[in-house]
């Protein structure tokens, strides 16, 4: 009966993937390209100041309505043990028979039922950082609603921390880091993120970082140097796998890519000039 369950909540996730592109429903002969596994959130959830009702208003209802949550889902009750999928996964029989283990059992025992549940559910996820709105009140409603609560509409919000490392298919990897109202990380997230490129990262794996803040024109801009950890994350243990840094927080759009001193000198003189694939390089690269 609970496989039975499990697959009928499969099922319901799975069927929302058809159901959400509009225009593959209003016209047939364009493409409809199937919904992304992973949803990331760069920060400031909910502008201008994180507070129950901004978040609820203006980041819980929208996602809601555009897929709800599961049945089993309560948008009042907080989630201890993550993720917060249905009795049918047995994640709770697990943590309830570790309850009654022998004395002296680890809590953390539950983290491999927690591993277990999460692969067995292949529905869409979502992952999210802080922004420097979200840090106004101290990161409390961040905490309490993105790390203490199970979904975010129809997607599961497995995370524990107001940052995560993905490993993602081809060899890449996510790296979503909190820079606080420091610009920089902060040393629990700087060991954390150490041991996962020590311990996980394979020789020929690449990461993109994600950060609220562009920290690298930031820096420029101010004259400053305020991310000595993240630098040192970058320069030291990724040498040189941190291919793509996405940042937000400016409130427009632009591109930074990498140019030699070669590059540099012929811009200077008014030569165009190609980078590697075939495009014309733009600016000055971070790290």
């Amino acid at each position: 009966e609970q496989e039975q369950q499990k697959q009928q909540f499969q099922a319901t996730a799975q069927g929302h993937q058809s159901s959400s592109n509009l225009f593959g429903q209003q016209q047939q002969q364009q493409l409809q390209l199937p919904r992304g596994e992973v949803l990331l959130i760069g920060g400031d959830l909910a502008y201008p100041n994180p507070s129950r009702d901004t978040y609820e208003q203006r980041l819980f209802v929208p996602f809601q309505e555009a897929m709800p949550p599961p049945p089993h889902y309560h948008p009042g009750r907080l989630c201890v043990h993550k993720p917060d999928l249905p009795p049918a996964f047995g994640l709770q029989e697990t943590l309830a028979a570790s309850r009654s283990g022998p004395v002296g059992l680890s809590p953390r025992s539950s983290r491999y039922a927690s591993v277990a549940a999460l692969r067995g559910y292949t529905g869409p996820n979502v992952f999210a950082i802080p922004g420097n709105h979200d840090w106004i009140d101290g990161l409390e409603t961040f905490i309490k609603h993105i790390m203490h609560k199970g979904w975010l509409g129809g997607w599961l919000m497995p995370q524990e921390k107001s940052y995560f490392a993905l490993r993602l298919p081809a060899g890449w990897w996510v790296f979503g880091l909190d820079l606080a109202l420091v610009g920089d990380i902060d040393m629990c997230q700087y060991r954390y993120f150490a041991n996962v490129v020590e311990r996980r990262l394979g020789p020929a794996d690449n990461v993109i970082i994600i950060t609220h803040e562009p920290t690298w024109l930031l820096e420029w801009f101010w004259a400053s140097s305020s991310s000595s950890n993240l630098r040192q994350l970058v320069r030291g243990h990724l040498r040189g796998r941190a291919r793509v840094h996405l940042a937000g927080d400016l409130h427009f759009y632009m591109r930074h890519s990498y140019t030699s001193n070669k590059q540099q000198q012929q811009q200077q003189q008014g030569q165009p000039v190609a980078d590697e694939s075939g495009g014309q390089a733009t600016a000055a690269a971070y790290a």
